[in-house]
Parts: structure tokens; C-alpha cells; sequence
């Protein structure tokens, strides 16, 4: 795909894409010492200053054209730190011309950066609507409630990428292991599966949620871990990924943090008189393969003690909580990983597009995740979440009532969805997410529920008349696409349905041989 995201100039590319003129690059005239200057830059050798000077001087000289852009209202006086990110990729050859110029528009935009115009000529005035504007600003807004006191959405590549051979998948040519190491020793696995066959150019990341650990489980690449007692065998979902890779897609494939492979560090409890911790430090249970709270008597409930100063091994996402800080969100750990690893294939691999399709946890992680990151095209939730404004208590309740889970909207039981001041950032709440997920050209969100599914979300319990109004706001801003689809089953899965509608959406070709696919996925997943 070769596209570096970058949070703040999520804003000016989107806006460009709807409505500004391309920038104009003329590479062969561009001099050596000008990338030189960007690299030193970036690596602090150089000022400010003496980087502003060369880039006004491209311009000044007609080597980069840029387009009119006009000045926000506000002036900033200091460059923000992707854009030395940026820099730095463009002297190293990462990124290309183009999306070096679409940064230096954002330096002009926000005052940092003066251009001499031509004589007489006119702004060119971008004709993004208010509405629009807005729904952006709450995009960054939200990744900046993620990522605290950093520079925004995750530029960095993968702490380690190693080749490695797998179980299980017959339609793999080879296969990167990605390793993403964060805060507090947590970390992420991530493997790229490569197919077999001829590729079709696109990726899919796959992220198949609370997966299910043993006391010593087996990764598709042979090694083993070590993990929670009593727990069910983990499930890879072998046949929906090797499925995908045989129609030539490359799959990433993606996992909760602290199930799988992922680690399990030790951490020292912090001060547990933060206001912000809810009492999380206190005494309390949970389900060692879940994150929910759970009945002392069931065999599964684990207690753990959160004592101020003391060890505590991170297992249970409710834990997470003890972790939230003025300058650190674990949020982080369920999308970092995602824009890490795609950053990887952004640098080294040309995918025309990516899609992701998640379950359950992973059906929350995909609604979050294409709502921050637009290199998102088509994104499918199954059983993942349900918008917070439609859940009123006696409506919790009654589902409560049923025995099923009741995780209100995107803020189930555990840290994945409790994080307020993520919420904060949305004026109609859980709503902006979902148009966020869908909004912007070839894009789309699409929520899969399962009539009488036995884990979470059956659809019999559910208000899914919240489709209309996502479906509507798109419309009004003029761009997008929203879906929620009901299968009549009971497997808490991606099942041969759920499968067969997602490549319906990321393949319009398929739909000359929509018979034969759903014939193949039965027969593929006969008890789903």
C-alpha cells in the first residue's frame, strides 16, 4: 500500500482526497543536500529552522508545487513530531514524494511554514463541509485519548520480524512472525501469512479475540508458551484464514493482549488512591480465559489480589485498569499492535487494500480500529459490539435476566471497553465510532450478529435500530457505508455465513459466483 498513516495529517490527506488538487513533485530536480537536510533533521543534527529554510526554498524554486493552502485560525509554533517522522522516511526513501509534500501542506496550514504565492493567484478553497470537519477532528481527538503525551497515532516499525514456518495452513507460502513489544512488558504476536497461490493484492487482518489457553499450548509456528491452567485449547480459526488465503489474500493475523502467545508480565501494582482506578486495586475475581467477572464457584474464577506496591501478573484485561494514567492508556495495547504491524507491510510490501474482519473482542478491536485508522477499507464485526446510547438500564437488565452477557455498547466488562476518556472525545458517543468506521470513500462498516448466539450479542436480545441512523449520517456526509446483518444460528464464530457476507463486501467480483463460494464454505465449516 506503501502509505504511512499519521494521526494529524489523518485530517489534511482525507480533506485532500475529497477535494484539493494533487501535489506537484518534480524528484529528478530535487538536490541531495535537501533530503540530507531531512534526514538530519529528523535525527536532531540539524534545527528548525535550517529544515524550514530548505523545504521554502523547493517551493520558493518551483521544484515542489503546492497547492493553495489556506491558514488555520490558529497558528502553531512549534512542528509536530510525526512530521520529523515523516521527514526522516522520505530522506531514507520509505515514503515518497507526495506524501512528503502532503506533510509540508499541514506545516503551511498551521503557520509554521510560509509560501511565496504566484503573483494574483487565488487560494484554492477546500470544500470540505463543516459536518465533515468535525467527525475528523473527533478522529484525532480519540487517538489522542489513546496515545497520551506521545505524537499521536504509532509511526514506529516492529521491535523484531522473523520468518518462521506454521502448522495447520496449507495455503501458506511463508510466514512473518511480528513481534510488538509495549508498556509494561506487554507484548503482541502477530503472524503474516503469506498464500500459496496468486495473490490478489489485498490483506486482511484477521483478529479472532479471547482466544482460549491451555496450561502449555502450541503456536502455529511450533513453539509453545505457558499459560493460565484450565483453560480450553486455543482456537486459530485454521479454516476461515486458509480459505481466505486460497482466494489469494495475505492474512494478518491478530490476537487479544494477554491471550495466545501474547505475554503475561509482572507488574508492580501502583498507587491504588488514583481517582481514575475505581478501587480496581481491591480484592476481587474473574475468569482466567475471559475478562469478565465471574461466580466464586465456577471452576474458571481465579481471585487476584491487586495490592499497592506488590507483584501481580497481568491476565485478566480488567487488570488494565491499575495501568491508566495521565500519559498512558491500555487501549493502546489492542490497536498498537494492528498499526505497528501494518506500518511493517507499509514499508515493505505494495497491497492495493487492506480490509479486517474480527470476532467477538476481536469484533470491538475491528469497530475501534477502522474508526482511527482510514488505511482501513472494508471492516467486519461479528458479535464485537452494540452502541451504548439504545442500552437502558432496565433493557441491561432484562438481557442480564437471560443469562447472556450484557456489554453496554463499546464499553463491555474490562478495560477494552471502559475507557471514558476515549469516550470523552465522542460528543454521540459510540455512534461516532461506527461512522467513523465507515466513513470515507470505498470504505465500509459492516456488524454481523448471530440470532441465538451462545456466547454474546444474540440478535433476538438486541435494539438494532441504531442501522438507520449510522446509515443516515454517512449519507449526510456524503461518503461511506454501513450494514448490520442477522444470521439465523447459535455458534459464537466466523462462521461459513459471517465469512461467505465479508467477502461479499471486500470482493465485488464474487457476487458472479456467490452459489458456489457459500456451497464451499459449508462444506469447509459444516457445523457453523
Amino acid at each position: 500500500m506503501k502509505k504511512i498513516l499519521i494521526s494529524s495529517l489523518t485530517v489534511i490527506l482525507m480533506a485532500s482526497a475529497i477535494s484539493m488538487a494533487l501535489p506537484s513533485v518534480h524528484a529528478a530536480e530535487i538536490p541531495g543536500w535537501i533530503k540530507n537536510n531531512a534526514g538530519w533533521w529528523a535525527g536532531g543534527q540539524i534545527d528548525d529552522g535550517s529544515f524550514v529554510s530548505g523545504i521554502e526554498w523547493l517551493v520558493s524554486n518551483g521544484i515542489i508545487e503546492v497547492p493553495a493552502t489556506a491558514v488555520s485560525g490558529t497558528a502553531e509554533s512549534t512542528i509536530p513530531g510525526w512530521v520529523k517522522n515523516t521527514a526522516g522516511w522520505w530522506a531514507d526513501g520509505t515514503i515518497d514524494d507526495g506524501t512528503f509534500v502532503n506533510a509540508i501542506q499541514y506545516l503551511i496550514k498551521v503557520g509554521i511554514m510560509s509560501v511565496p504565492q504566484a503573483e494574483g493567484a487565488a487560494p484554492v478553497q477546500q470544500d470540505v463541509s463543516p459536518e465533515v470537519e468535525e467527525l475528523l477532528q473527533m478522529r484525532e481527538n480519540v487517538i489522542n485519548s489513546i496515545w497520551r503525551g506521545a505524537d499521536g497515532f504509532p509511526t514506529q516499525l516492529p521491535d523484531s520480524v522473523k520468518k518462521t514456518s506454521v502448522r495447520g495452513f496449507s495455503a501458506v507460502s511463508g510466514v512473518d512472525k511480528i513481534t510488538v513489544e509495549m508498556k509494561h512488558g506487554v507484548d503482541s504476536i502477530i503472524y503474516l501469512l503469506h498464500p500459496r497461490g496468486e495473490s490478489n493484492n489485498e490483506l486482511v487482518v484477521y483478529h479472532d479475540g479471547h482466544s482460549r489457553c491451555g496450561t502449555t499450548q502450541q503456536a502455529i509456528d511450533g513453539t509453545t508458551w505457558q499459560m493460565n491452567p484450565g483453560c480450553e485449547p486455543v482456537r486459530f480459526d485454521n479454516r476461515q484464514i486458509n480459505f481466505l488465503l486460497e482466494r489469494g489474500y495475505t492474512v494478518l493475523r491478530v490476537h487479544m493482549p494477554l491471550q495466545g502467545e501474547n505475554s503475561n508480565p509482572v507488574i508492580i501494582v501502583p498507587d491504588c488512591s488514583t481517582p481514575n482506578l475505581n478501587n480496581s486495586c481491591k480484592d476481587w475475581r474473574g475468569n482466567n480465559d475471559f475478562s469478565h467477572s465471574c461466580d466464586p464457584g465456577d471452576p474458571r474464577c481465579v481471585r487476584f489480589q491487586m495490592i499497592e506496591g506488590e507483584e501481580s501478573k497481568l491476565v485478566l484485561h480488567n487488570q488494565f485498569h491499575v495501568l491508566e494514567s495521565d500519559d498512558f492508556s491500555p487501549i493502546s495495547y489492542y490497536v498498537e499492535p494492528i498499526a505497528v504491524a501494518l506500518n511493517y507491510v507499509d514499508k515493505n510490501f505494495d497491497y492495493s487494500k487492506y480490509h479486517m474482519i474480527g470476532l467477538s473482542g476481536g469484533g470491538w478491536t475491528t469497530v475501534i480500529y477502522s474508526a482511527i485508522d482510514p488505511r482501513i477499507s472494508h471492516s467486519f464485526s461479528v458479535a464485537g459490539s452494540h452502541p451504548d446510547w439504545i442500552m437502558t438500564q432496565d433493557y441491561e437488565q432484562s438481557l442480564e435476566k437471560k443469562g447472556k452477557w450484557t456489554f453496554s455498547g463499546l464499553r463491555t466488562d474490562g478495560v477494552e471497553q471502559g475507557s471514558g476518556r476515549v469516550h470523552q472525545q465522542l460528543p454521540n458517543h459510540e455512534k461516532d465510532l461506527y461512522v467513523l468506521g465507515g466513513f470515507g470513500e470505498d470504505r465500509k462498516l459492516t456488524q454481523f450478529f448471530h440470532m441465538y448466539d451462545d456466547c454474546c450479542y444474540p440478535a433476538k436480545d438486541l435494539d438494532l435500530s441504531y442501522e438507520e441512523t449510522i446509515k443516515n449520517r454517512l449519507a449526510s456526509l456524503g461518503s461511506g457505508g454501513f450494514k448490520i446483518s442477522v444470521a439465523d444460528s447459535t455458534e459464537h464464530s466466523i462462521n461459513s455465513q459471517a465469512l461467505f457476507e465479508f467477502i461479499l463486501d471486500i470482493d465485488e467480483e464474487s457476487e458472479k459466483d456467490a452459489d458456489r463460494i457459500l456451497k464451499k464454505l459449508k462444506v469447509l465449516l459444516p457445523w457453523w
